[in-house]
């Protein structure tokens, strides 16, 4: 009897991780009574196993279908093999198979890390189950045991994925499955998991709905095309969010933009903490604290709040310690982010003197700031320092113009800015205008008059001069030449002596261009 799979593929009710356990629930049933056939109802000394997505239970429409045959020295084994196989194969499936016993399986795995990863998910589909669980309790004790090697292993090749298929927030077409912030980001964080406990508690739960989202994609995509691809190709976008029950493709991807992110920036904190550890206390750069400024402090190469000192409730404690992190090029250390997401105060309004030398700094850090400022989005803080945030945060841009998320274009808009402070009379101004010049994206209108009405309302908040003048809007004309004109237009003369009153190169003439 063949594997009737049709159904299943035409159930529009399932879609994502049930659709995937119900296929391998099917696949289970069918290779069991094909073993069962072939043994004449027996299965001694013989199992069949499912490793890894098959035996996760995330089988996609067109995953491979990884199975082992297991045995203790059937003499037999090669005709059995022969009734497993070959029905697979007319079948059509993908299929990586094997047949080995315990020790060979094991063997293999010594030196192989895919071997290795795929016995970490290995499961009893058929047969003998002493000989799964002999399989799948020695490939744990062996994993664990090599945790150092296959840690070091594990995190060269992650880096090495990441470059070869990019990031899946940003690409126009994304790998929902090896790019940056992918599937299998989150599965080599499992598997270091294995080894030793990597990820903390709030990792976790972030984790698992990301990780769904980016699932239900590839199971749709998957079953609207028929084949195993993992791109989430222009063309293919709209039908797989009506597949979803989403408005369309816009919203598809800003999940699955918004998913990746929280990917990413688990699995790159992660492996920064996974590579620390493997350098052990004698590689790090210093293992003392060294006073930064009130209440912060660097070790280990990482800026980290004295939390006693933080429990004061400054409200500019999140800016302090971040403006930190971003002048000495590096990030703030979990512990302490942690404390501010569950600590950190919203900025009063209007924000005191502190705040806004302290976000200058931060935004003048340049390129270091991005990573700063992404952690702190990430556990809700940032959000704090700039409410209007939320409406950009994994907002894609769904043209080839532009390379990011709305979130991500103006924090590397303002890094870029940075580099010109020093040519202009009110870099605060520069760096400020290129975070927020794009901030009317997230709402709806016309993106450069709503960033008119919001950097008013950021500027009277964080500047409160500006709140108590009245400043004339840019022309239209002005608006449409220069994408940043809203932030240029709200904030106020400089508070310093100095001849500039508009951000420009030194020396240059007419209005600054886009």
């Amino acid at each position: 009897m063949g594997l009737e799979r049709a159904p299943l593929l035409a159930d529009d009710a399932l879609t994502g991780a049930p659709w995937c356990r119900a296929h391998s629930d099917l696949v289970d049933a069918w290779l069991a009574g094909l073993l069962q056939k072939a043994e004449n109802g027996g299965g001694d000394g013989v199992a069949l196993v499912a490793v890894g997505g098959y035996g996760r239970r995330e089988l996609c429409p067109e995953s491979d279908i990884d199975v082992m045959l297991v045995h203790r020295r059937r003499p037999d084994v090669a005709r059995l093999a022969d009734h497993i196989w070959y029905p697979m194969w007319d079948e059509g499936l993908h299929v990586g198979h094997s047949v080995c016993t315990v020790r060979e399986a094991l063997a293999l795995a010594t030196d192989d890390l895919d071997t290795a990863t795929a016995l970490l998910s290995a499961r009893h589909v058929a047969g003998d189950p002493r000989l799964t669980d002999e399989l799948a309790r020695q490939s744990l004790t062996r994993w664990e045991k090599r945790s150092k090697r296959w840690l070091t292993e594990l995190g060269g090749r992650v880096e090495v994925r990441h470059g070869k298929a990019g990031e899946v927030s940003f690409r126009l077409e994304p790998d929902l499955k090896e790019g940056r912030g992918g599937l299998r980001d989150v599965q080599s964080l499992r598997w270091a998991q294995a080894a030793q406990p990597v990820l903390l508690d709030h990792d976790e739960a972030a984790l698992a709905p990301a990780y769904g989202v980016l699932l239900d994609a590839r199971v749709e995509l998957q079953r609207r095309t028929g084949r195993p691809t993992n791109v989430l190709a222009l063309q293919e976008q709209d039908a797989v969010a009506a597949a979803l029950g989403l408005s369309g493709a816009d919203e598809l991807m800003a999940r699955v933009a918004e998913a990746a992110q929280v990917i990413a920036w688990t699995s790159d904190d992660t492996w920064r903490r996974i590579r620390s550890a493997l350098r052990g206390p004698l590689g790090r750069i210093s293992r003392r604290a060294r006073p930064l400024g009130p209440g912060v402090h660097l070790r280990d190469g990482e800026v980290g709040l004295d939390l006693d000192a933080a429990a004061a409730g400054e409200a500019t404690v999140a800016l302090r310690v971040a403006a930190a992190a971003a002048a000495h090029h590096t990030v703030i250390d979990r512990a302490s982010l942690e404390w501010l997401a569950a600590n950190a105060p919203a900025l009063p309004d209007p924000w005191p003197e502190e705040a806004r030398s302290l976000f200058v700094d931060l935004l003048l850090a340049g390129p270091a700031a991005v990573r700063v400022i992404e952690a702190l989005d990430r556990r809700g803080v940032w959000p704090r320092i700039v409410p209007e945030w939320r409406a950009v945060r994994a907002r894609p841009q769904r043209n080839p113009y532009h390379r990011y998320t709305v979130d991500r274009h103006l924090l590397e808009a303002a890094a870029n800015a940075a580099r010109l402070s020093r040519a202009v009379g009110r870099p605060d101004l520069l760096v400020t205008a290129a975070l927020l010049h794009d901030l009317g994206k997230g709402y709806g209108g016309d993106h450069t008059e709503v960033g008119v009405v919001l950097a008013r309302t950021i500027a009277a908040r964080t500047w409160p001069p500006a709140g108590t003048s009245t400043i004339p809007p840019p022309s239209p004309g002005w608006q449409r030449q220069s994408a940043p004109s809203p932030a240029f237009a709200c904030w106020p003369p400089s508070p310093r002596p100095t001849g500039w009153r508009r951000v420009r190169p030194r020396g240059a003439r007419g209005r600054p261009s886009s």
